[in-house]
Order: structure tokens, then C-alpha cells, then sequence
């Protein structure tokens, strides 16, 4: 019995956590937390390891700027981008250049995880929308293993900036 009870806790991560990735509906959720087996409230209480480097400061319609996730190591993430002013709306497009990535939510909106490996960094390509929608940020979760995650975490401020700058 002893064994079986072993097992069945073995196969607990690889059964309750999404290894393919986010699951659709955190897209719009306004902080973008983990659901399910994650918990209700994370267990790590210290400041984030984790931040994200952008290749520009400021972006222009059209624009694609190279998005860095780095830290520690990790196995799961969900980045989107969104007005500095808030707001559960997703802006612009992202695109990958390796599977340890995959584009999801409406329409290419958000990047996540195609697998629970390991990882220390992860980088996407975002491209502006062609309107106006200001100021932005990068909204993005980590997620180390089932119980130990952060969420909420924001990117500096990304400017907007008019077409004759």
C-alpha cells in the first residue's frame, strides 16, 4: 500500500500541472495567476527572482521588441503585454523562434510554455499593433513547480511613441 501511495504522488505533477502550457482562460485574467492544482496562494513569499529584459524602451506602431524572461530556473511562464494603465486587454502580437515557446490567447496575444523542463530563460519576439494603445507593459507569471509560483509581475514601462519621433 505504502508503494502505491508513492506512486500516486509521483504522478501527481506530471497529471494536475499544464506541461503543454497556460490554459486559455488565464489570457485575461487581470493578474494572470495560476489555476487548478497550483493552489489558491502561492508558497513563495520572497521578492521575485525573475524580471524581464526588453531589446528598446519605447516602440512605435509596427515596432517588434525582443522580450527576455531570465531568473532563476523554472518550468512554466504566461507573458502578455498590456496598458501601463491597466486593463485585461492584450496588445500586439508575439512570435518564437524555439520550441521551449508557443503563442497563445486571441490571436498570437500571449507566450507561454510548450513543456515543464527546465528553463533559465525564455525569449519572444512582440510586435506593436499598427493603433495607438500607449504606454504599455509586459504582465507575466512563472511558475517553478505546482506549489511555488509568482504572478503579477510587471515589466518596466514601455513609451509609446508618435510617428514623427
Amino acid at each position: 500500500m505504502l508503494k502505491f501511495y508513492f506512486i500516486f504522488l509521483l504522478t501527481l505533477d506530471y497529471v494536475y500541472c499544464y506541461p503543454g502550457g497556460a490554459p486559455p482562460d488565464r489570457c485575461v485574467s487581470d493578474n494572470l495567476k495560476p489555476t487548478g492544482s497550483h493552489g489558491v496562494t502561492p508558497t513563495v513569499t520572497s521578492p521575485s527572482p525573475f524580471s524581464i529584459s526588453l531589446s528598446q524602451t519605447s516602440y512605435k506602431a509596427g515596432d517588434t521588441i525582443q522580450v527576455t524572461l531570465s531568473g532563476a530556473q523554472f518550468k512554466g511562464f504566461l507573458i502578455v503585454a498590456r496598458k501601463a494603465a491597466g486593463g485585461t486587454t492584450n496588445i500586439g502580437k508575439f512570435t518564437i523562434s524555439t520550441t521551449h515557446e508557443k503563442t497563445m490567447c486571441n490571436s498570437s496575444t500571449g507566450v507561454t510554455h510548450t513543456s515543464r523542463d527546465i528553463k533559465t530563460s525564455v525569449t519572444a519576439n512582440w510586435t506593436a499593433p499598427l493603433e495607438a494603445f500607449g504606454d504599455i507593459i509586459f504582465k507575466y507569471t512563472v511558475v517553478i513547480d505546482v506549489t511555488n509560483y509568482y504572478f503579477d509581475l510587471n515589466s518596466s514601462v514601455v513609451k509609446a511613441l508618435q510617428p514623427t519621433e
